[in-house]
């Protein structure tokens, strides 16, 4: 038999460090994970990092280790195993809100951009106060640094600052609000009245209330008539609470208004359904689960240290710098490694998109007409429950 030349597709030299130095760091710190990958990648570089194995099995390694029960740690050493599965690299989901700003600052202004299927904080600012005339001064200072920068759309929670600032820097730009946000804040106005204690299912404001959590998929054109429709699920006679909380959907959000400080089409998610863009922007909350170390490590004070503060930020910024380059290397990578979500729940969000999707896209059949008023609405709380 004639001898084979066999030429590796990649350099392999080293790739037994990371899972090595990863064993070590996990025995001697309470790092966290992704800190601990973060710290191999800065002494070892990505490519060895990508080549070890997936996300999931290193975490299963550090897992291991931690619980001293190392017996089949050999599978994070396997370079076989890194195509081997869909993973997660970003695993902070805890829920919390914290302030991350030291006076003379009143916050820190986040900037998301999306790339792919991945939405990462591009521009961090510390902002001394919140009118439009700051927003439009930080825009208007980050247009000059990228003269060709010219957004289509802007999503964001329901300050009009925000929104107002970015309209008049991007002339023609799509200013949508946070679907999330929006219902939270009619939830809070329903507790206002306390009215929430009917909502639940079977209770006498369910189908009113149901319904109204739909209304923004409908026919942005139609949703004053939709929503007298709604109104007309509510018992009857409407008690005093129950008029005062039509009375606040129509002043800022329904109408028949001159002027509304949330017109319909600013709320209105249809369009960004068919477009396949977030409805809401849940993923942007990942930056501050991340950046929640900041809060713990203050040591008993209530928010960081400006220098701790940017400290977090610049590590947060290299494990991204890592995270490109470990694209550059590997473009399957970023399916696997933005953010942590269990499979099962991927999954059935997927299905439900899916669902209500089909349902905005409102294509009867043959000679069947497409749905209209409360029976579009039906249809989208029916897409929108989990099976």
């Amino acid at each position: 038999m004639s001898k084979r030349n066999l030429r590796p597709l990649y350099p392999h030299d080293g790739y037994t460090i990371p899972p090595n130095k990863l064993k070590e760091l996990a025995s001697t710190t309470t790092l966290a994970p992704r800190d601990l990958v973060h710290e191999v990648k800065t002494k070892h570089g990505v490519s060895p990092v990508v080549m070890s194995g997936s996300a999931s099995s290193m975490r299963r390694l550090i897992s291991r280790v931690r619980e001293e029960n190392c017996q089949d740690a050999r599978a994070a050493d396997s370079v076989g195993t890194w195509h081997s599965e869909i993973s997660w690299l970003l695993m902070f989901w805890e829920n919390g809100t914290f302030a991350v700003a030291q006076a003379p600052f009143l916050q820190l202004w986040s900037i998301h951009a999306t790339f792919g299927d991945s939405t990462i904080p591009v521009v961090h600012v510390l902002m001394t106060s919140r009118s439009i005339l700051d927003y439009s001064h930080v825009l208007e200072k980050l247009k000059a640094v990228l003269p060709n920068w010219s957004p289509t759309d802007y999503l964001g929670d329901l300050e009009i600052g925000q929104a107002r600032a970015v309209a008049n820097a991007f002339p023609g730009i799509q200013t949508s609000f946070c679907y999330f946000h929006l219902l939270q804040s009619w939830y809070r106005n329903l507790k206002k009245y306390h009215l929430d204690g009917l909502v639940h299912y079977g209770g006498p404001m369910y189908p009113f209330w149901s319904l109204l959590r739909c209304l923004p998929y409908g026919d942005v054109g139609n949703v004053e008539q939709d929503f007298r429709a709604l109104v007309g699920l509510l018992p009857t006679p409407l008690t005093p609470d129950m008029q005062k909380f039509e009375e606040y959907l129509r002043k800022f959000y329904i109408g028949p208004r001159q002027t509304l400080m949330f017109p319909p089409a600013t709320w209105n998610v249809s369009s960004r359904t068919l477009r396949h863009l977030p409805r809401t922007t849940n993923a942007v909350e990942a930056l501050h689960r991340n950046l929640e170390r900041c809060v713990r490590d203050t040591r008993g004070r209530t928010s960081p240290l400006l220098s701790e503060l940017l400290k977090c930020l610049r590590q947060e910024a290299s494990k991204l710098k890592f995270d490109k380059e470990a694209l550059d290397f590997d473009p399957t990578y970023e399916a696997h490694n933005f953010l942590k979500v269990s499979s099962s729940r991927k999954m059935k969000d997927v299905a439900k998109d899916k669902r209500i999707l089909a349902v905005v896209q409102n294509n009867p059949a043959p000679g069947a007409a497409p749905l209209t008023g409360l029976d579009f609405l039906k249809a989208i709380r029916a897409a929108k429950k989990y099976t």
